[in-house]
């Protein structure tokens, strides 16, 4: 499907200037979901963000008491602005979503200030079928964005009560960066998303933030931390390893394993950990002969 978005002549409008390329302060992050199935309709997300270095470290300015800064939010609750394009070309050509009609609308304000954001696309898509062989034929494509915050992207999914492995249903949309997890709600057809909800670090990684990621960015040390939908934690304390996993559906800890080992043997050289996650089992490893 993917060779029939773009025609073979078809030239993209530059999405960056030469005063923007020599940000090196500037990351992306991009997630899509498996396709949703609502009410006979069929739609797959994509989102993309634009990450600047202030939103995934510590502000230079003197560290403040986590309780006074979590009195009142970061964040402003409102409904992501929205933009819709139409795909009107038949099947059988190729398809070229034209984004060019409502660039008005996405420029609107001054693009020179405009440093960072997310935009969620979603993609319907209408079934097509010639005899026994189906596919997906693009229909329209909706955009919902907001230049007020940044961060890692990641659709939280989770898979039917069935034995289908195929079948997701989406749960949470979030964005994540060095402040917390921010939850975006969305209604069962997908027309709106809003911005709702902050969730806060576990302690642990909380303290890591703020102690070792001053000067660098956390970017790193929080993908680290994402697998599917679990964030998970590892800490050591008392010559104990733990390790805390949190389901990113639920919004909860789900368990904790502890194991004694020698602190400095894991920390010294070894900063992040590499999981993986079954239906029954999980398991971890620094890179060090060591599997848990």
């Amino acid at each position: 499907m993917v060779e029939k978005f773009y025609k073979e002549n078809y030239d993209p409008l530059s999405s960056t200037t030469a005063t923007e390329n020599k940000a090196s302060n500037l990351k992306w992050s991009f997630d899509i979901s498996n396709v949703q199935e609502k009410n006979g309709e069929s739609f797959i997300f994509v989102a993309i963000s634009r990450i600047i270095d202030e939103d995934m470290r510590r502000s230079k300015e003197k560290r403040k008491d986590r309780k006074d800064i979590n009195k009142k939010p970061d964040y402003e609750r409102k409904v992501l602005s929205k933009v819709r394009f139409s795909c009107p070309l038949p099947p059988e050509e190729a398809i070229v979503v034209d984004m060019q009609n409502t660039r008005t609308v996405l420029t609107s304000r001054n693009n020179s200030k405009i440093k960072k954001g997310i935009a969620i696309y979603r993609i319907d898509l209408k079934m097509n079928q010639e005899g026994e062989k189906k596919n997906y034929i693009l229909s329209t494509v909706t955009c919902h964005y907001s230049d007020q915050i940044s961060g890692i992207c990641r659709f939280i999914e989770a898979s039917s009560e069935g034995d289908s492995l195929y079948d997701f249903k989406l749960k949470r949309f979030i964005i994540v960066n060095y402040r917390g997890i921010y939850n975006f709600e969305f209604d069962d057809h997908f027309d709106f998303f809003t911005l709702n909800e902050k969730f806060e670090y576990p302690a642990s990684i909380r303290r890591e933030l703020d102690s070792w990621y001053a000067d660098d960015d956390c970017m790193k040390r929080l993908l680290s931390c994402i697998y599917d939908k679990y964030f998970l934690v590892t800490q050591y304390k008392n010559n104990a390893q733990s390790l805390e996993v949190y389901d990113l559906e639920k919004m909860e800890l789900e368990t904790t394993a502890k194991k004694l080992e020698n602190k400095d043997k894991f920390v010294k050289k070894y900063n992040y950990d590499t999981f993986s996650v079954s239906r029954l089992q999980l398991c971890f490893t620094r890179g060090i002969n060591n599997i848990r």
